[in-house]
């Protein structure tokens, strides 16, 4: 694809031309000559259909997944985080042995254990990961829903800016149905920790379990707050705000 070096900024077609203009500049090519009717009804182009259906299957599954979260997803993830997802969920189906070719499908990869481990500590914010702002070891108990931190001293504890004032940490749990695409979440409340030297034992607990059937799946957000005139707010810096896959089972 030639890319496009002087002052004209445009996108569209001219002719057999298509611009496309993206953050990396303006770029031009030349316009195929396939068209949706040659693609979904010539034989020559079976092979596309069959990429074009798994490819659906895996992306709806990346939403899906992310449907329980949004919005945690929408304030911490990174701009490359779509893209990172889905390149997990097309590896899961992958792993699915049972159907053929167009036919793979993550419903089937994930229940592979290999899959599950893809899955996991899959970061939304690739600027900060959980183990660089989080300090403290963690530990998950999936049966109740239940993360705990013990002798925790926030002040050691966790890495962020110097006016930071209170971490702030959320615990979800989904029911992810891949086959049925349906997504059953809850959440506990957001706990604010302050930063300060006294140690504490911190223990996170989703209420209720989740309805439904699927693949359990937990994640685990955390942001900063400055407190100013006793209101709180977020340090809105993307290398101190971290959302991860912690679990998968």
């Amino acid at each position: 694809m030639a890319r496009l070096l002087n002052f004209l900024k445009f996108q569209g077609s001219i002719e057999n031309l298509t611009f496309i203009t993206t953050p990396n500049g303006t770029f031009v090519k030349r316009r195929s000559t396939l068209n949706r009717d040659k693609i979904m009804n010539s034989p020559g182009s079976e092979g596309t259909r069959n990429t074009m259906e798994e490819f659906k299957n895996f992306t709806k599954s990346g939403a899906l997944l992310k449907t329980g979260i949004k919005n945690s997803y929408e304030k911490i993830r990174d701009r490359g985080a779509h893209n990172r997802l889905n390149c997990i969920m097309n590896a899961i189906k992958e792993t699915d042995d049972i159907h053929p070719r167009k036919w793979k499908t993550v419903a089937t990869g994930i229940l592979q254990e290999e899959s599950k481990e893809l899955l996991r500590n899959f970061e939304f914010n690739a600027f900060a990961p959980l183990h660089k702002i989080l300090l403290k070891e963690y530990i998950l108990n999936a049966e109740e829903g239940i993360l705990k931190i013990n002798a925790l001293i926030p002040k050691e504890g966790f890495k962020t800016t110097k006016d930071a004032t209170k971490a702030g940490l959320k615990l979800y749990w989904s029911k992810v149905d891949f086959e049925s695409f349906e997504n059953h979440t809850e959440s506990s409340e957001e706990v604010l920790v302050p930063l300060n030297k006294v140690p504490i034992d911190l223990s996170i607990s989703v209420p209720t379990p989740p309805e439904g059937t699927g693949t359990n799946v937990f994640s685990l957000a955390l942001v900063f707050y400055q407190e100013v005139n006793g209101k709180l707010y977020l340090v809105n810096n993307r290398e101190f705000m971290s959302l991860k896959i912690i679990g998968v089972g």
